[in-house]
């Protein structure tokens, strides 16, 4: 099997490579917030695979916020007007 100190060496340079990848996208949405901070996600699936490890790193970050709200009211009470 293969050594997990090397996969976890690996997952550290493909952090480094998505982050790099994403660069301009992240300092777009972070100028853009306003807010001071921005949320980045990472992360990092170990898996087997035959005799080695696979490696792979997710990220993830809002780059629009949306906000939605939808409200009804169901009423007990009958129609007023019925289709006939």
């Amino acid at each position: 099997m293969a050594d997990i100190v090397k996969a976890v060496e690996r997952s550290g340079e493909l952090v480094q490579r998505v982050l790099r990848d994403h660069e301009e996208e992240i300092r777009m949405v972070y100028l853009r917030e306003g807010t001071g901070s921005l949320k980045v996600n990472l992360g990092i699936k170990l898996a087997p695979k035959g005799e080695d490890i696979e490696a792979e790193v997710s990220i993830s970050f809002i780059s629009d916020q949306v906000k939605d709200s939808v409200k009804a009211i169901v009423s007990s009470q009958a129609d007023l007007f019925r289709a006939e």
